[in-house]
């Protein structure tokens, strides 16, 4: 008896064995899917890869979903989801590939809760970008009494980048110089996080074709005593040693290099060294930052220390020593007001800069200060309502001062270098605008480059005006390289 025993239970375990091999067996014939074949793409909107997805085995599939170099990824679109035996489906996958990279794909599929996958390596090819755009056609038309539009018209090959930005301005003229630029930077007088930004801007200026330099306070020194035509940047907040976060304030190798304590001794004008240098010799200075509209209130010295500018006689006074204005043309104190924008601020994509004061538009107009602004604030004052100007160019002379203050919208690093850089290329200081150019002198279209080639246009409407210049910018972004590629033209136009 015990040993029929044996044989059920031999048998019975053979028997368990055998099925359990036989459902193995068919669940791994019945289950299964394969990449066919696999390519990248680079089309007119982006990159991508396709596949071509095979279900070889006996049961249906549902593709389920798709990870490249092990990371799950959502952009991908079949055009079939469910696979029957021996059917195909071809997947797009949008994916931001970079050139000659590696990535393994893979999909993988279920039929009920069992799951099967398949992969593949693809090497990304490499080639050479290519950004090419001209003018084909500028044509100008009176369209009444009091306005004219300009349609320019291009044509634009591209190859390899994410967008191209093509920015379009006119002006009455526009003088194309190479001026050096200057960032002060010295850890001896501002913290760290300035430090930082300052570190921030002048590499990825560099990117955008703009080279800025770093200049200690040595080499101030020198910049003031050749008092050569310069861009020079002043980022706030500085550090004394009696305020560690000091702002709305000038270095005194450039402002006071006698200490008298004041400013105005130094000028043959009157007014403040930094004045003589924009007039006589082009300086263009930059403030920017909380209070930067009224860098004359500290003087900044050597030893560390800030001292009061004894010259100052009013909270917003700064107009009178660094610009041809001798009344106050500023306003604020508490903030610009309604921000109201401008058409140069969208077509250079600037942030909102809300400082403590603003200019005064119609106060620069009645003193006859020459000013472009870069954005439009209407305040509110017992005397009514006040445009004022935030962030403002105002031309001195041959150079000017391009006033940035955020007091009371403090804006991140990446904002502050965008905008920097932004109206560093569009350098005001280089044209004879239109009055009031910066409502409508400008515009702008953004394009895929990826694969492209294209005509487009860009019209502009302005009040009436006989002729002018043309200054078209495309700005190609390659995401490769995490640089950008410009290319700018120039064309006459003028009604017939």
């Amino acid at each position: 008896m015990r040993n029929v025993w044996k044989a059920l239970v031999l048998v019975l375990i053979i028997a368990v064995v055998a099925a359990t091999l036989y459902f193995q067996t068919s669940t791994f014939k019945g289950l299964s899917i394969r990449i066919v074949d696999a390519n990248t793409y680079l089309a007119m909107n982006g990159r991508g890869f396709k596949l071509l997805v095979a279900n070889d085995g006996g049961m249906d599939v549902e593709l389920s979903y798709i990870t490249i170099n092990r990371s799950k990824i959502f952009t991908w679109s079949p055009n079939k989801t469910v696979l029957k035996p021996g059917e195909k489906a071809a997947v797009n996958i949008f994916f931001y590939w970079i050139k000659g990279a590696k990535y393994i794909i893979t999909v993988t599929g279920r039929s009920g809760d069992q799951y099967v996958n398949s992969s593949t390596t693809l090497n990304t090819p490499t080639f050479s970008n290519k950004l090419e755009i001209r003018i084909t056609g500028v044509y100008a038309e009176k369209i009444d009494s009091d306005l004219t539009r300009i349609n320019i018209a291009y044509l634009l090959e591209s190859l390899g980048y994410s967008n191209v930005n093509i920015k379009v301005f006119t002006c009455r003229s526009y003088t194309n110089t190479s001026i050096p630029i200057y960032v002060f930077y010295d850890y001896r007088y501002m913290p760290k996080n300035t430090l930082n930004l300052i570190d921030k801007l002048v590499s990825e200026a560099s990117k955008h074709g703009v080279n800025i330099s770093r200049a200690s306070w040595e080499r101030l020194e020198e910049l003031v005593r050749d008092r050569g035509r310069c861009i020079l940047i002043l980022i706030y907040p500085l550090s004394s040693t009696n305020i560690p976060l000091l702002n709305a304030t000038l270095p005194a190798c450039i402002i006071d290099p006698n200490h008298s304590g004041g400013i105005a001794d130094n000028s043959r004008y009157g007014k403040s060294l930094v004045y003589d240098w924009m007039r006589d010799n082009g300086l263009i200075l930059v403030t920017v930052g909380s209070s930067a509209s009224q860098p004359n209130t500290w003087i900044l010295y050597g030893d560390g220390y800030a001292g009061k500018n004894l010259d100052k006689s009013a909270y917003e006074d700064s107009c009178i020593q660094l610009t041809d204005a001798n009344t106050i043309i500023m306003s604020g104190s508490g903030g610009c007001g309604v921000y109201m924008g401008s058409k140069i601020s969208e077509t250079l994509g600037l942030h909102v800069w809300n400082g403590d004061w603003g200019f005064d538009i119609d106060g620069m107009i009645r003193e006859n200060v020459r000013f472009y602004s870069y954005a439009n604030w209407k305040l509110k004052t017992p005397r009514g309502f006040l445009n004022l100007s935030m962030p403002c160019f105002v031309k001195v002379g041959s150079g000017g001062w391009l006033c940035l203050d955020n007091r009371f919208h403090p804006l991140p690093a990446e904002a502050i270098v965008n905008d920097l850089i932004a109206i560093i290329k569009h350098s005001p200081w280089s044209m004879d605008w239109y009055p009031y150019g910066w409502m409508y002198d400008n515009g702008y279209v953004n394009e895929p480059g990826q694969n492209i080639t294209k005509t487009g246009r860009v019209s502009l409407t302005i009040p009436h005006e006989a002729n002018g210049r043309i200054i078209l910018v495309a700005a190609g972004y390659d995401k490769d390289n995490d640089t950008y590629k410009y290319i700018t033209t120039y064309e006459e136009w003028r009604l017939k």
